[in-house]
């Protein structure tokens, strides 16, 4: 097979990067894979290739000069050449784009849905999310198959108002190498450094209220350290919003019980340093960072999005917690805190079941994401014969 890509993922144009090598192997078992990168950085324009993999860079400051350029390469590509499918990395104006260039050359499009773009609170986040919600109702039911990475997404694409049939639908997690988190051990400069807390919670994720809801947590953690003042939360990340969380923090004086700290390369060691994994957003399509704690034997709480309900089950490998619910939160914080053996007994659970339900060889994720293109083409063939 021979499928094009277009991705607004910059990294997918730089050599050596994670996602630049992930895609390699993409193009490994599909046998052919050309990439049409969206990218800010006029570094990476142009065109380049390794192995079976081709990519070419629309580079432009301007969002809009950027469209622009990613449109033409498509078109002159899908003049030039035959491919049996088309992929798009998300249903917004660019998944719009790659639909019709799909029903001008006649080649089936897959649309890949990382999202939980039916939830009330992914629409509510932003006009972006509200826009890619209406491009969503008009593509999806459209394309000829669609990528998911959570059963909560497939169920809610079944459902009203887009009614997709099953069978073009395939479910493919977020692929996660959990063998490090498995192995590691806690840091001990680290347990030196947090001696004097009875209970530790960390939460790792971009610092964008709108999604994640991190103000959530620090409201809990208020009401937590009135009865535990010996309780710690760690916010690990970066993002637009992390002065708005310092200054939340010390009008709550907080500061001795919330740290912020950067992004950091030995998260494996850190999460095993800690009681338990918060995870407070919105919305969210999977939860990778869930997957990693509970390989490293580390407790959930969560509230119910992504895999909640498909990894995590309230009180087995975590607890689950209605969206924004600030008490509730906090009594599950409580709980957890309170309970030593519960935390231990949902750590174990927790790593059972994530090396249960994954099947982390990267050979049989390869031949999963292979399979939703030739389920894709054979289809289109079918009906072409029909």
């Amino acid at each position: 097979m021979n499928i094009l890509m277009l991705s607004e993922d910059p990294v997918l144009a730089v050599p050596g990067s994670e996602a630049h090598e992930r895609v390699r192997e993409y193009a490994r078992v599909c046998g052919e894979m050309t990439v049409v990168v969206l990218t800010a950085d006029a570094a990476v324009r142009g065109m380049g290739a390794m192995d079976s993999l081709t990519w070419y860079a629309a580079a432009a400051r301007s969002p809009f000069l950027r469209r622009w350029r990613a449109f033409r390469m498509v078109r002159t590509l899908c003049r030039r050449r035959r491919f049996d499918a088309l992929t798009v990395q998300a249903p917004d104006e660019m998944g719009l784009l790659m639909y019709l260039f799909a029903r001008v050359y006649g080649i089936p499009l897959q649309v890949q849905v990382h999202a939980d773009i039916m939830s009330p609170w992914y629409r509510r986040a932003s006009w972006r999310e509200r826009a890619c919600y209406y491009f969503a109702r008009f593509l999806l039911p459209r394309a000829d198959g669609i990528r998911v990475v959570s059963e909560r997404i497939a169920r809610s694409l079944t459902g009203q108002p887009m009614c997709v049939p099953r069978e073009r639908i395939s479910i493919l997690p977020v692929a996660t190498d959990i063998s490090r988190f498995i192995s590691a051990v806690p840091d001990s400069e680290l347990t030196r450094r947090f001696s004097n807390f009875s209970f530790k919670i960390i939460a790792v994720g971009r610092f964008v209220e709108r999604e994640k809801n991190f103000f959530l947590l620090i409201r809990a953690m208020a009401r937590l350290v009135e009865k535990n003042p010996y309780a710690l939360l760690v916010l690990v990340g970066a993002g637009p919003d992390e002065a708005r969380y310092r200054r939340a923090i010390i009008s709550r004086k907080l500061e001795r019980n919330i740290i912020i700290e950067p992004w950091r390369t030995d998260l494996p060691v850190f999460l095993k340093s800690f009681d338990c994994l918060a995870l407070s957003s919105y919305f969210e399509g999977w939860g990778r960072v869930v997957v990693e704690a509970m390989a490293a034997g580390v407790p959930v709480i969560m509230t119910d999005v992504g895999l909640a309900g498909e990894l995590v089950h309230n009180g087995r490998e975590g607890l689950v917690v209605a969206i924004d619910d600030e008490i509730g939160f906090a009594g599950a914080l409580a709980t957890m805190a309170g309970d030593r053996a519960l935390r231990t007994s949902m750590g174990e659970r927790a790593q059972d079941a994530v090396s249960g339900h994954l099947d982390n060889s990267r050979e049989k994720y390869l031949a999963d994401y292979r399979a939703s293109f030739l389920r894709l083409v054979g289809a289109l063939r079918n009906r072409a014969l029909q």
